[in-house]
């Protein structure tokens, strides 16, 4: 059920629909969602609440990292990878 909301969700977001509404309407997360990270071998910007890549879950640095910035992606559910279940990634910059 989670991975055909996750799909449903993400193409949605795909076809253009506001990613903000759909992060309001699905998630605990604050619009534009509350984690910015900063990419292996790159000081994080505390100013900007930058998290190192190495402290937040793998996957959103695999998926958010191949993303062009405003393109969108999916985080799939694996124990390893992404335990938490399946995020949708706007790569804002």
């Amino acid at each position: 059920e989670a991975k055909k909301l996750a799909d449903d969700i993400y193409n949605r977001a795909k076809a253009g629909e506001d990613f903000d509404k759909l992060v309001k309407e699905y998630s605990d997360d604050s619009p534009t969602g509350i984690y910015q990270m900063a990419n292996k071998g790159v000081e994080p910007n505390t100013a900007e609440s930058e998290y190192p890549r190495g402290q937040l879950v793998p996957a959103f640095g695999d998926v958010g990292f191949k993303l062009k910035p405003g393109e969108i992606g999916i985080a799939e559910y694996d124990p390893t990878t992404s335990p938490f279940g399946w995020h949708i990634i706007r790569r804002l910059k």
